[in-house]
């Protein structure tokens, strides 16, 4: 697909943006957009947002507003700044809850299906979600010992 038609599906965001979002839609204006396929959606390294110009063009709009939202937020929450030494994985599951909090409670655009949202934690800040999932991983670890000890101490006996 050719640029131009790319970039045209980028503007009606941004105009569908202006109309129910105007403080994104301002923001997004300093957006730096390019297409690659070497992303599966989207992505962002916190300075450009990255496009893949066949899986994102399948989007219905709402949807394509929404993931150009989710990226243009971790850029302006600072999240690949903000992420630092942490574990990588566990960083961007809790920004995407964030993330995707903002965007549905926006009420305009949506998310995929398929995105991450909880919305117990979703008003949290990042480095709250990431304490909270690091608890869940020490008690997901302890009940898999704990049930390896119960099944071997049964052999014992």
């Amino acid at each position: 697909m050719e640029s131009n038609n790319l970039q045209e599906y980028i503007s009606a965001t941004r105009i569908r943006l202006r109309k129910t979002s105007p403080f994104f839609a301002a923001l997004s204006l300093y957006a730096e957009i390019e297409f690659t396929t070497k992303v599966q959606l989207a992505a962002t390294n916190g300075k450009k947002i990255f496009f893949n110009p066949i899986t994102y063009i399948k989007l219905p709009p709402s949807e394509r507003d929404g993931v150009y939202l989710h990226e243009l937020l971790h850029m302006a929450l600072l999240h690949n700044f903000r992420r630092g030494i942490r574990d990588h994985k566990i960083f961007n599951i809790a920004a995407d809850i964030v993330v995707n909090g903002m965007i549905v409670n926006e009420g305009d655009c949506n998310i995929p299906k398929y995105g991450i949202r909880d919305p117990e934690l979703e008003d949290l800040s990042v480095e709250e979600i990431i304490l909270v999932i690091i608890e869940m991983e020490k008690s997901f670890y302890l009940w898999q010992i704990f049930s390896f000890l119960l099944v071997h101490l049964e052999d014992e006996f």
